[in-house]
């Protein structure tokens, strides 16, 4: 199971290197630091704060713990359905707040390049969010909990 989650996302990444070079860029181009922070640290830490720090632990782990219970799944995929609304909506915030900059200075021809970048790189990253750790967890929580059920 690990390392089918592992090669989807090796499979991930290199369509993404891909595109990003047959299409003439680099990957440094896709590299914003504040976003990334942005994108990955805040997401994480209201759900930890929202749901707890111990229970976003077992999140991350239970799907691969031979022992979870059903319970214990069940947690986790409200987790991770939760972190996918988390991370869209942390994305849609930051794109506003890079087009009110935009607008803000509109006149100055040098930060709309920039700014436009900053506002829709986060899309990207809560993309690239969805598709490396919520929906591999989904698809293993899925299938793990249908075998449970099974059980039972």
């Amino acid at each position: 199971m690990i390392r089918n989650y592992f090669l989807a996302g090796l499979v991930a990444a290199l369509c993404f290197a891909a595109v990003v070079f047959t299409s003439g860029g680099t990957l440094d181009t896709f590299a914003d630091i504040p976003s990334i922070i942005i994108m990955v640290i805040f997401p994480l830490a209201y759900q930890w704060m929202l749901f707890g720090a111990s229970y976003g632990k077992d999140a991350f782990i239970s799907p691969f713990k031979a022992e979870a219970s059903l319970a214990q799944l069940s947690r986790a995929r409200l987790f991770f359905k939760s972190y996918r609304k988390v991370a869209w909506i942390t994305a849609l915030i930051v794109v506003i707040i890079g087009f009110v900059t935009i607008m803000k200075y509109l006149e100055v021809k040098e930060m709309l390049g920039p700014n436009l970048a900053i506002a829709s790189i986060s899309l990207l990253y809560a993309g690239l969010i969805d598709i490396f750790i919520i929906i591999p967890y989904n698809i293993i929580l899925t299938k793990r909990m249908a075998v449970l059920e099974e059980d039972i």
